[in-house]
């Protein structure tokens, strides 16, 4: 019988810290490695931000802590007005600040065997309180170009692990330190790696994916060429995701052309709607793509331009350039490109079938296991 961890006994038991910024991108292969370190009989903190509060499966999480950053700082574009931009600079930095500070007293309190960082603005500040602790440190990096954040990192931490084989951007001086273990993802969703597909006979469809924000480009791009496609008396089915101001309007213009859709700001169940799919159109961050590999999933990759780093056009090459998807960027992006591309796809089967062989050799089975060993063994 594995026996509890309390405070009296603490010595005998690994503290894990795993640190995850607010989107699904961070959080969902933090919540999968803290569902393998949790069988360790250890304590599993979850530090994160107030973004992703509501929908965080703490059944292996032991407590969750929540940075006090504002919705409004992650806003990507631009303030118009030179002086409201220096103040978010400032605000926003002092916030770091007081986040790092609090992630010192509460290390100092819980005294953590190893911190994890997952990408996100909390990770930051938190890593960095372990660095002045000496608490190692690993840093996973999901995408396949280095992030500012991590490349900052990397010098001190203890283990590199990347979710693509190939990554950009690593100093010479810690590639001693990458370990490639893949992108955890969700157990429901690497269980469809299993299942086999099959293409559209009758009807097909088609699950448009915006990132987790949503996808105002897609959302005005989209329905109109679904509508090319229909007007080739071709059957088809769409379930979009799409931001929630936009979700009446999308669901009016599907029923203007007769399409049997289903819109909604956020799927639960991804892996009931990816075994559903056909095709998928989608952003390409790099947890999004890892699910369409284990799905084993046709798809037409659109990545944001705007992705720092360039992270996400980077991924999508990746795939793009091994046959794996279609691409498309978003400077090339318009109805009849988008809509001739999904003709194609739902004309040419053996098309289909070609692009699920090859992106399923891109998923990586076991990878929140394996990130779960590089964390326990640096203990």
């Amino acid at each position: 019988m594995v026996q509890k961890y309390t405070k009296n006994n603490r010595e005998k038991y690994a503290v894990y810290v795993l640190v995850a910024g607010g989107t699904g991108g961070h959080l969902f292969p933090a919540l999968s490695v803290a569902k393998i370190l949790k069988k360790s009989a250890g304590k599993v903190y979850l530090f994160t931000d107030e973004r992703v509060k509501d929908i965080v499966d703490d059944q292996y999480i032991d407590k969750v802590f929540i940075s006090n950053f504002k919705k409004s700082l992650f806003n990507t574009q631009k303030p118009k007005w030179k002086l409201f931009s220096k103040w978010l600079n400032i605000s926003f930095t002092v916030r770091l600040f007081f986040c790092g500070m609090k992630s010192l007293f509460l290390f100092l309190k819980q005294r953590p065997n190893v911190v994890v960082g997952f990408g996100g603005y909390p990770s930051a500040p938190t890593v960095l309180a372990a660095k002045f602790l000496r608490i190692p440190y690993v840093l996973h990096e999901c995408n396949s170009i280095l992030g500012r954040t991590n490349k900052i990192l990397a010098n001190n931490a203890a283990v590199i692990t990347t979710g693509f084989e190939k990554i950009k951007g690593i100093p010479n001086q810690v590639k001693s330190k990458q370990v490639f273990t893949g992108n955890p993802i969700r157990e429901s969703i690497a269980k469809l790696h299993f299942r086999k597909y099959i293409p559209p006979t009758t009807s097909i469809n088609v699950f448009v994916i915006g990132g987790s924000q949503g996808s105002e480009l897609l959302s005005n791009i989209v329905p109109s060429a679904i509508h090319i496609v229909s007007q080739k008396a071709i059957h088809i089915k769409v379930k979009m995701q799409a931001k929630e101001k936009d979700c009446a309007r999308l669901s009016e213009q599907f029923e203007k052309i007769g399409i049997e859709c289903t819109v909604q700001p956020f799927f639960k169940n991804i892996a009931t709607e990816l075994r559903w799919s056909h095709i998928v159109i989608s952003r390409a961050g790099a947890i999004t793509l890892a699910e369409i590999a284990a799905a084993g999933i046709p798809s037409i990759l659109i990545p944001l331009s705007c992705s720092l780093d360039g992270d996400q056009m980077n991924n999508a090459n990746d795939y793009a350039n091994s046959g794996a998807a279609i691409l498309i960027k978003e400077a090339d992006l318009s109805v009849t490109q988008l809509g001739d591309t999904l003709l194609r796809l739902c004309t040419e089967q053996d098309l289909l079938i070609k692009l699920s062989e090859s992106v399923l050799k891109k998923f990586v089975p076991h990878a929140a296991t394996q990130l779960a060993y590089e964390i326990m063994g640096i203990i």
